[in-house]
């Protein structure tokens, strides 16, 4: 049994490639052949035991490869999946974490919403109540301002109605006073060529015909000021 490319010859036995027999007189030495073949028979089988071992252990080792390879790839499968399944506890726990965090956070908003609404509705009506209060004493003033005008024209009405009363009174007298004053002219030749009546304008002429004017309507002394 030969290998293409494989030497079967185990260099510490003799060369086998160029035995050397002792000349006979008719060939070679019988017993020399036959140990000869012997030998090379026994090398043979030895060498294709030892080819066979080392397929056998070439196998072997092939097959422990291939195992400690599925093996290796089954432990490295295993280690990813407890990687992975790590990883996704891990993924977990901090999704947890999150959600609990933004529902804290949604709840810590909630309720600062609420107390800025509540406070923003409690400045609302403590503003309202302010506009209203303001409002009511500008209402007030706005009253007091008005209620004093109107008394203040009712007092001038009445005031001016009985100047006017008086001034009628006076206007009375002093058609009275003018026509007595009339009177005593004409008693008294008081009347001109053309017969043309002279009135007498002196205030303090007046004053003596009896007007009986009020204080504050008769003239200044000193001065021709009237009413």
């Amino acid at each position: 049994m030969s290998m293409p490319g494989t030497s079967i010859f185990d260099p510490r036995v003799v060369d086998l490639m160029d035995p050397e027999f002792a000349k006979v007189l008719k060939g070679y030495d019988p017993m020399e052949v036959d140990t000869f073949v012997f030998q090379i028979k026994e090398q043979i089988e030895s060498l294709e035991r030892d080819l066979r071992t080392a397929y056998d252990e070439r196998d072997a080792a092939q097959n422990r490869y291939s195992s400690l390879e599925e093996e290796a790839y089954r432990h490295v499968t295993d280690l990813m999946a407890d990687v992975i399944a790590a990883a996704d506890k891990h993924v977990q726990t901090m999704l947890k974490d999150v959600n609990q965090e933004c529902f804290a956070l949604r709840l810590e908003s909630e309720r600062e919403s609420a107390e800025l609404v509540r406070q923003a509705k409690v400045e609302a009506d403590r503003l309202r109540r302010e506009g209203e209060e303001s409002l009511r004493q500008a209402q007030a003033e706005v009253d007091r301002i008005l209620g004093g005008l109107v008394r203040r024209r009712d007092d001038i009405t009445a005031e001016l109605g009985l100047i006017r009363q008086r001034v009628l009174g006076v206007v009375e007298k002093v058609d009275s006073a003018v026509a007595v004053a009339s009177s005593r002219a004409r008693m008294g030749n008081g009347a001109t060529p053309d017969g043309i009546t002279i009135v007498p304008t002196d205030t303090q002429e007046l004053k003596e015909a009896d007007l009986d004017l009020p204080e504050d309507l008769l003239p200044f002394d000193g001065g021709p000021e009237g009413f």
